[in-house]
């Protein structure tokens, strides 16, 4: 059979975009319709998903994992659109150069973030029961200690009053030692300015509330802080803690100005209660954002949206275990301090009163010594039981006062007064 008849019994297939030549020969034509050997021209290139896989491993290297996420994320406009969206990104942020095989830093960076996340939500919820146990503790014990010293100081006064009076009959200068004061009064109420400060937060912890406020995303404006100087909680005077009926030579003693520290210690950590449930959420939120970038999945921050609240959040993780350190040893000050108010003395006017005179005594130059000789003194040192047979400090003037009388009861009165500032000074031991 001839050659045209084989072709007429067997035609060959015709194919889109394939040209047959007299021979039975093949070659690939473009899409315009003209004809061209493979070798001749460069192929055509297919177009690239943006969704591909290799097309996201680029866009991952150059822009960010905050990039992918926009691309895949659905319903914010077709591929092309977000290819369009992050070229721009790409332009403005441009891929640092990496060594090949080299961890992304971005990785490295919310690695860290996560373990300060994570380390924050522990310390924070030490915190939220320390910081609760110590402001309740705190105001109650504060409550105690005023309710003490009402009453301690209405003695004081009166055992003053009295003390004053005479010395004013006998025309001499009343004194108005401050030490008396802390002493005589810490005795009546059971606790000294040590044990008082062995409670205290220091201020600086205390008032480190405001760190919580920033790190819980509000802000301490100009004017809060001028309002924290108002109500006292900066104020060195006290005058934060109600005085009223105190003595004004209570309100002047170390013991009032120690307690209205503690006052202000506890409403500064009471504070931080407040800040720690938001604090914790704002860690639990950025912990549940990088689970969304390390899924690929949409999230509502860019990962390095997310370390920075990570960052931010950390020096409130700092702040906090400062703080917890102090609160474990305060609290322990503390239950010694509410032990100590409720097995104080409670001393009588009179019992007070020869305290302060004992310690007048005490203070007294043996060039002073006859000064005990005036009728006033020696009467009234008599009448309540110092001076006399029988008194604090057994010596007995008699019907006529020596010299040598005069310096046996200063010495007597100075071993008294031992006797008290060591009482007081057993308060602060443990």
């Amino acid at each position: 059979m001839s050659e045209p008849a084989r072709a007429q019994e067997h035609p060959l297939p015709r194919r889109s975009g394939v040209n047959q030549s007299a021979g039975g020969k093949t070659s690939k034509i473009s899409r315009e319709g003209v004809g061209a050997p493979a070798h001749d021209r460069e192929p055509s290139l297919a177009p690239v998903d943006p969704r591909s896989a290799d097309a996201i491993v680029r866009l991952q290297r150059s822009a960010g994992n905050f990039a992918v996420t926009r691309l895949l994320e659905p319903g914010l406009g077709t591929a092309s659109s977000a290819v369009q969206r992050q070229s721009r990104v790409t332009a403005a942020a441009p891929a640092e150069p990496r060594s090949s095989g080299a961890e992304p830093e971005v990785d490295v960076a919310s690695a860290l973030a996560r373990l300060g996340l994570e380390h924050l939500r522990i310390t924070a919820t030490a915190s939220t029961f320390l910081a609760g146990a110590y402001a309740e503790r705190g105001l109650r014990t504060v409550d105690a200690l005023k309710s003490s010293l009402v009453r301690a100081s209405d003695t004081y006064g009166g055992a003053y009053g009295n003390y004053a009076k005479v010395i004013r009959a006998a025309r001499q200068e009343a004194l108005n030692q401050q030490d008396w004061t802390n002493i005589v009064v810490g005795i009546a109420i059971g606790t000294s300015v040590g044990l008082l400060a062995g409670a205290i937060v220091p201020e600086g912890l205390a008032l480190g509330w405001t760190i919580m406020a920033e790190a819980a995303g509000e802000v301490v404006e100009a004017g809060a802080g001028a309002g924290v100087q108002a109500t006292g909680l900066t104020d060195v005077a006290g005058t934060d803690l109600e005085p009223a009926g105190l003595d004004p030579d209570v309100l002047r003693s170390d013991i009032w100005q120690h307690l209205a520290g503690l006052y202000r210690s506890a409403v500064g950590v009471q504070r931080h209660t407040q800040y720690l449930p938001l604090l914790l959420g704002n860690a639990e939120y950025a912990l549940g954002q990088f689970r969304l970038l390390d899924a690929g999945a949409p999230a509502d921050m860019s990962r390095t949206n997310t370390i920075e609240m990570a960052g931010a959040l950390s020096r409130a993780s700092t702040h906090l275990e400062q703080l917890n350190a102090e609160l474990w040893q305060r609290l322990t000050a503390l239950d010694q301090l509410a032990a100590r108010v409720a097995a104080a003395p409670r001393p009588t006017v009179d019992q007070m009163e020869q305290d302060i005179w004992i310690m007048w005594m005490a203070d007294l130059g043996n060039a002073q010594s006859d000064i005990l000789d005036l009728d006033e003194i020696e009467d009234h040192l008599a009448s309540i039981g110092i001076l006399g047979a029988g008194g604090l400090l057994g010596v007995d003037f008699g019907w006529w006062t020596s010299e040598d009388d005069e310096l046996e009861a200063l010495s007597a009165a100075r071993a008294q007064a031992g006797a008290i500032r060591s009482r007081y000074r057993a308060l602060s031991e443990s």
